[in-house]
């Protein structure tokens, strides 16, 4: 049976990775689409992990006999009463309540495929050491291929409900296989010995490891909130900063790469500061520029520190070195994901975690061979690079910034900025007003009065039931009329607060408001009532809310809207096309669909802003056409691919240059 030990070593961890994607993209829709969701799920799959090697180490130290009954045991109780169907999560703070359903619904699973392979290891240790080693790479390249076959693969041949019946049915072969093979291989753990531990570690060289691994998954998840609050949140491009960080960490544990290895330590970090510095000339010509620097940075850094982490690592008592590595890194996911977000600390265009992994890797650098270093030109590149980048992107806040506050849902900042007070969520911003009191009741950017929203008001002049999806500013208010009632759906606390503090329409409407904090769909979906115009502009920073941009949604939408009603979509963005979503989906459900991209330059500034309508009624959006110029959709959007609740295409509508 030990020739199996290898593939089941690869399934096992192809199917953790996979599965983190899996159900991580099932929770999404209940928290609004929101990036930090992502980061929380990590959480949890880094205590998962943590309790899985813990666990067999354990075992190992006080009774190496009783760990495969144990693994054996989680998958009978998983073949008993397995169910991947996540349970809607219990109501509390957002973290806690992704933490349960995770717990309810994937927390046996993940732990035996969790505890796999770190005991088979120790079974093959025992007869051969060289075994071991190859059971780690079976796990490793498992690990690379789950992380990569799901978002390309699986995201674009298989819906999400397809994607959770095959990995439950390969889940509980998983199972199967280890009952077969741990049945077996038992009387092969029953005769090994209790670890003892010749030379023990000392407590330094465990605190580096600890920060190493702390180092490296701060860096990993500091870029994937990087990326994810501005694209998206989509596995694929979870992927990415966890393929990197995985990758690295591969090639710093290979000897074939000894070679590579040493140039890139050696020579990456001067080429990440040019580079660093470089392209801050084009970032504001090509956003793109950004993302692949900060991939660059997390690429150097975690080899840089994974090959520290491997000259380091000890001769024997792996089981020990395992367990701190993931300590470190469980500390560093529960800092990102818990922590932070309760930080109200004024940081423009980066997050905290990032301007702490860059801190902390400046710091590595210095105590890694300090003697060195400290008389080393390209040391004194690399700090100036740093120091030069966290001053450049904090000056700008520290001047600007009115105030700022940071939850959950993301980092909401009010700016002053060139005589105007604006609402920043991310690197979009949500609204406006002029400082100057005869300007300062009018709206700006993406809601000026003669952009698309303007003009679609002054059909919609009667009293009128509204809902809208999304605040911002309350910049939308300034469209109301006396007699209107508008019910508000707001994910952000934070986002009513601001708006309500610092911007005067919500104030001075003449409508009357009600407040509804939660996922708009969901809120939809509880709602009895019925409008006459439903108002959707919901995105955070450039983050996509894949969940309302679906057939279902919209389906939805259109059952919520009272004869003649009208659906008005703000879809501006900086990095994706909406129409190509938009379009096939109006086609399939009989809408008629029109579009207005403005750009405007004048005494209120600069506004570009592409707005839509969606209606039964053919004369209403004819009249948009006819006397504002509103466009219709060409063939070639209408045929683009359905976006449905079961699968979304991000490639297909992002403008990449």
């Amino acid at each position: 049976m030990r020739i199996l030990f290898g593939p089941l070593c690869f399934l096992a961890s192809f199917l953790f990775f996979s599965g983190e994607f899996l159900f991580s993209e099932m929770l999404m829709p209940l928290f609004g689409g929101a990036s930090h969701v992502w980061i929380t799920c990590i959480l949890f799959y880094t205590i998962v992990l943590l309790l899985a090697y813990f666990l067999v180490y354990l075992v190992r130290i006080l009774n190496p006999a009783v760990g495969l009954p144990i693994l054996i045991t989680l998958c009978l109780l998983q073949i008993s009463f397995h169910s991947f169907k996540i349970l809607f999560p219990h109501s509390g703070p957002p973290v806690w309540s992704v933490l349960w359903a995770l717990a309810n619904t994937a927390f046996i699973p993940l732990l035996i495929l969790g505890m796999t392979t770190p005991l088979l290891q120790n079974i093959a240790e025992a007869a051969s050491p060289k075994t071991s080693k190859i059971l780690l790479n079976f796990s490793n390249v498992g690990s690379l291929m789950g992380l990569l076959m799901y978002p390309l693969i699986g995201d674009t041949f298989f819906g999400l409900e397809n994607r959770r019946i095959i990995w439950e049915i390969a889940s509980l072969a998983c199972s199967l296989l280890v009952l077969v093979i741990g049945m077996s291989a038992y009387a092969l753990e029953a005769n090994l010995e209790k670890v003892s531990i010749p030379n023990p570690i000392s407590l330094g060289l465990r605190t580096r490891w600890f920060f190493y691994s702390f180092l490296t998954c701060l860096l990993m998840l500091a870029v994937t909130n990087f990326i994810t609050h501005g694209l998206g949140s989509v596995p694929l491009l979870w992927m990415l900063p966890m393929a990197i960080y995985l990758g690295t960490f591969w090639m710093a544990f290979s000897e074939k790469m000894t070679a590579a290895n040493f140039f890139l330590r050696r020579y990456g970090p001067i080429l990440w500061g040019v580079l660093q510095i470089i392209s801050y000339a084009h970032i504001e010509q090509n956003t793109f520029l950004l993302h692949f620097r900060n991939y660059l940075f997390l690429f150097l850094a975690t080899l840089i520190v994974n090959s520290e982490i491997y000259q380091r690592r000890p001769s024997q008592n792996l089981s020990s070195f395992y367990l701190v590595l993931n300590i470190g890194g469980a500390c560093a996911t529960l800092l990102v994901s818990a922590i932070i977000p309760h930080i109200d600390l004024s940081l423009s265009n980066v997050y905290l975690e990032f301007v702490l992994a860059i801190i902390f890797f400046a710091i590595f650098l210095l105590v890694r061979d300090y003697e060195k270093l400290k008389k080393s030109v390209a040391t004194k590149i690399i700090f100036s690079a740093v120091i030069s980048l966290i001053i450049y992107q904090l000056f700008p806040t520290i001047k600007n910034e009115l105030e700022s506050k940071r939850n959950f849902y993301g980092l909401v900042r009010i700016l002053e900025e060139n005589g105007e007070i604006l609402m920043a969520h991310g690197s979009t911003v949500h609204g406006g007003r002029k400082i100057d009191p005869q300007l300062s009741n009018l709206p700006l950017v993406y809601y000026h009065p003669k952009s698309g929203v303007g003009e679609a008001f002054t059909f919609l002049s009667f009293p009128k039931k509204v809902a809208s999806i999304g605040l911002g500013a309350g910049s939308i208010l300034y469209y109301a009329y006396p007699g209107d009632e508008w019910d508000l759906l707001e994910i952000n606390q934070n986002v009513y607060d601001l708006a309500l503090k610092h911007f005067k329409f919500l104030a001075q409407t003449k409508a009357h408001y009600q407040l509804h904090l939660g996922d708009g769909r969901l809120l939809l979906q509880q709602s009895k009532s019925f409008y006459d115009l439903i108002v959707l502009d919901a995105f955070s920073s450039d983050s996509i809310p894949f969940h309302l941009l679906t057939r279902e949604a919209f389906a939805l939408y259109l059952s919520r809207l009272n004869a003649g009603g009208l659906l008005l979509l703000h879809l501006s963005n900086n990095y994706c096309d909406f129409l190509k979503v938009i379009a096939p989906i109006a086609q399939s459900l009989g809408l008629e669909m029109a579009y207005a991209r403005r750009q405007i330059q004048d005494q209120l500034g600069k506004s570009d802003s592409l707005w839509a309508v969606l209606s039964k009624d053919l004369r209403l959006v004819q009249k948009f056409q006819s006397e504002k110029g509103w466009e219709s959709p060409d063939q070639e959007l209408l045929t683009r691919p359905l976006w449905t609740d079961d699968w979304q295409g991000l490639l297909s509508i992002m403008n990449i240059p």
